[in-house]
């Protein structure tokens, strides 16, 4: 093989994520699989993620962009086995040691993962972008799940006009979240139909851009 000859192989995308504790993007995984509504193997989540980036060159032949940009892999939270009440802090101090990165990258695990992710990044300041078919405003009364860390964040203070939804499908959603006591259906954005199963967490100077893109 020549010098410099991509012949038997090529950068990846796995070729970008390690230990570089400096990089402006940063990854966690976070597999949480207790209390899913729908039982699974969401724990392998962040294994399968990690296991597939090999298989994306690092160049897109479209725009003729070469992705450069190095990740720092933050490891994995060992929550598996706990629930997302008791999972919530070591997610939270996990993602919170990287918050001064420009990008936090959470990979779960299910929906759950979405509310420590949020107060890891500071309440205060961030904007919620969901890209899924449901609301995710189940009742919190019988605990976490990863049907309502939309309503917990809530609970919790985040105000309503700082969350838009894309891609939620209008028949499974029952009546009652909507129309709580101080429920503003016109907080949410839904948006077109394209349900995508993932949770990007946006700090507050993306915020405006998320609104932007999301009318």
């Amino acid at each position: 093989m020549s010098e410099g000859s991509e012949a038997l192989g090529w950068k990846s995308a796995a070729d970008l994520v390690g230990d570089h504790p400096d990089a402006r993007v940063t990854l966690i995984g976070a597999g949480v699989n207790e209390r899913s509504l729908t039982p699974g193997r969401c724990d392998l989540g962040p294994k399968a993620f990690r296991a597939v980036l090999p298989r994306f060159s690092t160049y897109d032949v479209e725009t003729g962009q070469e992705l450069s940009i190095r990740v720092h892999d933050g490891g994995d939270v060992p929550v598996k086995a706990m629930s997302p009440a008791d999972a919530f802090d070591p997610i939270r101090e996990r993602v919170a040691r990287h918050a001064g990165s420009g990008l936090v990258v959470l990979i779960g695990g299910n929906n759950a993962i979405t509310r420590p992710g949020v107060h890891g990044l500071g309440l205060e300041r961030v904007g919620v972008l969901t890209l899924d078919a449901h609301f995710d405003l189940r009742d919190t009364d019988q605990g976490l799940t990863n049907g309502n860390p939309i309503q917990a964040l809530l609970d919790d203070g985040l105000d309503g006009t700082r969350i838009s939804q894309v891609g939620l499908a209008p028949l499974p959603i029952r009546r009652r979240p909507m129309t709580r006591p101080g429920r503003r259906a016109s907080a949410f954005a839904p948006l077109a139909n394209a349900a995508i199963s993932a949770w990007p967490l946006w700090s507050s100077r993306n915020w405006s851009a998320c609104r932007a893109c999301a009318r």
